[in-house]
């Protein structure tokens, strides 16, 4: 009986993955180079889209790192606006300018800014700033988090939003951090982390507190910061099985399915050189997490770090995660596309038009915001080029991808293949037989579900 189940199982997913392949194999995606009278000078930055707008903050390029504060309206008419911020408390508490840090929008709370490095002050940071919007205006204040566990100074780390749904009602937000490259605490240092990859240390400068001494290296730890209570804690992950300390990574959020918040991490560069395996952070609200590593399918994308990622969801509530571009494993900028159909964990091809941006690395690659129909990906900015001081080429370029296409005949395949896989099954790489394919394992999974 059980292998008669295995052998319908793994018919359904060889079917859904046929007709995946088939539907999206004449599916071009056409990337829009979106010109506006203004906008932020070239560079690499970091920001997030929020309901009716992108924001981006700070970043460095062409000028030095600033602080400065865009956005790019969605409507009525789409164009880049440099925002001037109000006064908190009095005081202008705008962050100081960075380059490698992170920024988040949290619904009800608003834009969180982590991290980075600061050549002005000479070190890597550690510092939280939030971003408030009342009645049209912004302002910053710092935020003085609090907890036992508090992230090191890092940047090139990556934050997303979680928030989960308790008895109906959503939970407070919380900002989850992972990874990242700075001075390694004492306990921490290792022979193997003592140096940069190439263009990884922009500026080429050392941080003027670090002394002789200090090691170097790449983190592999979680934290979540409370956007309720602004309490930092370590995120408890006891199993050994977890991704290799990394940078330059790229991560996203991926909807709760019922169950635990899911973070998506994405190659990056590690201690042996860059990568491009996929992991999955499982986290329950209460300061513990499992890490999974999915049974992937299908053509990954080729080894990289900065590239640029991010998540959107089909009409029908499937989650997909796409990436774009950064630097391959000879250094080489690179400018592809990629999805990852998550309900079965599966790299889908798509064909790419001659509209594609330039190469490049360290774009910034957010969802569009809410409009009246569609699903969009904006692209702004990046860099490209190496020298010993780092990227050399920077971009202030926008560019509008459309979805629509992909992600209804992800939809379509999915709906054909009966039944539909679970959305967002993981399982550990060691789970299955040695030698078992990707296919049996998946196959494997789902007979379990119809058991259940």
């Amino acid at each position: 009986m059980g292998n008669e189940q295995s052998t319908q199982a793994t018919n359904r997913v060889e079917a859904w993955s046929s007709q995946l392949q088939s539907a999206l194999g004449t599916q071009e995606v056409v990337f829009e180079n979106v010109e506006h009278a203004t906008s932020p000078t070239k560079r690499e930055t970091a920001g997030a889209a929020t309901p009716s707008s992108l924001l981006l903050f700070g970043g460095h390029g062409e000028l030095p790192e600033d602080n400065e504060l865009w956005s790019l309206r969605s409507a009525p008419k789409a164009q880049w606006e440099r925002v001037e911020t109000g006064v908190a408390g009095g005081l202008v508490r705008t962050p100081c300018a960075r380059s490698g840090h992170s920024a988040v929008w949290a619904d009800g709370v608003g834009l969180v800014v982590f991290g980075g490095l600061s050549h002005e002050k000479g070190r890597y940071l550690s510092d939280a700033h939030l971003l408030r919007q009342d009645e049209g205006r912004y302002s910053w204040s710092p935020i003085s988090a609090s907890g036992v566990d508090l992230p090191c100074a890092r940047d090139k780390h990556s934050a997303v939003v979680l928030q989960q749904r308790a008895e109906g009602e959503l939970t407070s937000p919380c900002m989850l951090v992972f990874g990242g490259f700075g001075v390694m605490p004492k306990e921490e240092e290792s022979e193997d982390d003592s140096g940069e990859e190439e263009g990884e240390h922009k500026g080429g400068e050392e941080p003027s507190d670090k002394g002789p001494s200090v090691e170097m290296g790449w983190f592999d730890d979680s934290y979540a910061l409370d956007c309720e209570s602004w309490r930092w804690s370590k995120v408890a992950t006891s199993q050994s099985e977890r991704p290799s300390p990394r940078a330059a990574h790229g991560c996203c959020s991926l909807p709760s399915d019922g169950g635990a918040q899911r973070m998506v991490v994405i190659g990056g560069r590690t201690t042996t050189g860059r990568s491009n395996d996929t992991w999955v952070l499982e986290y329950d609200g209460k300061g513990n997490g499992v890490w999974q590593q999915p049974q992937i399918a299908g053509n990954p994308p080729c080894r990289r770090s900065f590239h640029s990622c991010t998540a959107i969801v089909t009409d029908a509530s499937h989650p997909v995660v796409c990436v774009f571009g950064g630097l391959d494993a000879s250094a080489n900028h690179l400018n592809d596309l990629h999805l990852l159909c998550v309900p079965l964990w599966e790299w889908v091809p798509i064909v790419h038009s001659a509209t594609a941006p330039s190469p490049r690395g360290s774009a910034l690659l957010c969802r569009k915001p809410s409009s009246s129909s569609g699903h969009s990906l904006l692209l702004f900015g990046g860099s490209a080029g190496w020298s010993d001081l780092g990227a050399t080429d920077f971009f202030n370029d926008t560019y509008e991808v459309s979805l629509d296409g992909v992600l209804d005949a992800i939809d379509t395949a999915l709906t054909a293949a009966e039944p539909t896989p679970a959305a967002g099954g993981t399982e550990s790489s060691e789970g299955g037989a040695s030698g078992e394919t990707s296919s049996a394992k998946r196959a494997k999974r789902e007979m379990e579900v119809d058991e259940a």
